[in-house]
């Protein structure tokens, strides 16, 4: 019985040293994709999606998911105007990317790259016969400076922490889900949040924020969802 304690306090220690104290990198990646699917017939999105971007469009209700009440619309392409093809193709393209990062310890900083490059990103822009252009930018997170740099091609910003970083709030005792909300010039939106015990609280996508004890699993909004590919310690 001792034994299988020591052994057990022993496996527990290494993966708490792990943590802390026994690695200089950790890599992650995430995938970010576009709540509208679309396929050769034409657009799905959930009601409210199709509603708040396009309030005049007519839709066609497909399928209801009885667990969440959620709808799933569907609009064919030759109902859609030129403009409204130009609208959707500038919604996915921006909420379909890769986020990959690096968290420097020593120096206390996380190194994003994203990139927007995908084969089925490519495939969406042909349905909707719109030139897709592929697409990277940087984006330096410093923990000591507390600013965050995002670097495009030709333009760069600096934000502080206390403008990006938000306040999760959640609903069960261990702190693993959660929302948090944010508001824009005309709308609030409530974002869902997915952390994980496994992870390192520096292990998160392209959102930040100022309550987590744990990496973020996914995020699920409105318009897109960030989903947790994989990650490593070097």
């Amino acid at each position: 019985m001792k034994k299988l304690i020591l052994v057990l306090f022993s496996i527990l220690a290494h993966a708490q040293e792990k943590d802390s104290v026994s690695f200089s990198k950790i890599h992650f990646s995430y995938s970010q994709t576009s709540n509208f699917n679309l396929d050769e017939k034409g657009i799905y999105a959930d009601t409210s999606l199709i509603q708040f971007h396009f309030p005049n469009l007519k839709y066609e209700l497909i399928k209801e998911r009885v667990d969440d009440s959620q709808k799933t619309a569907f609009i064919a392409y030759k109902t859609l105007s030129k403009e409204d093809k130009k609208k959707i193709a500038s919604i996915i393209y921006h909420t379909t990317q890769q986020i990959e990062g690096v968290f420097d310890v020593n120096q206390e900083k996380t190194v994003y790259t994203i990139t927007r490059s995908s084969k089925e990103l490519e495939q969406i822009f042909h349905y909707l016969n719109e030139k897709f252009y592929k697409f990277k930018y940087k984006m330096i997170v410093d923990y000591k400076k507390k600013k965050i740099d995002i670097i495009y091609p030709r333009v760069s910003y600096r934000k502080a922490f206390n403008e990006v970083f938000r306040t999760i709030v959640f609903t069960d005792p261990v702190e693993i889900n959660g929302s948090y909300t944010f508001q824009t010039e005309d709308k609030a939106f409530t974002n869902k949040v997915q952390l994980s015990k496994e992870l390192n609280k520096k292990i998160g996508p392209d959102e930040f924020f100022s309550n987590n004890n744990f990496g973020v699993k996914k995020i699920i909004s409105l318009e897109d969802t960030k989903t947790l590919i994989n990650y490593s310690y070097e």
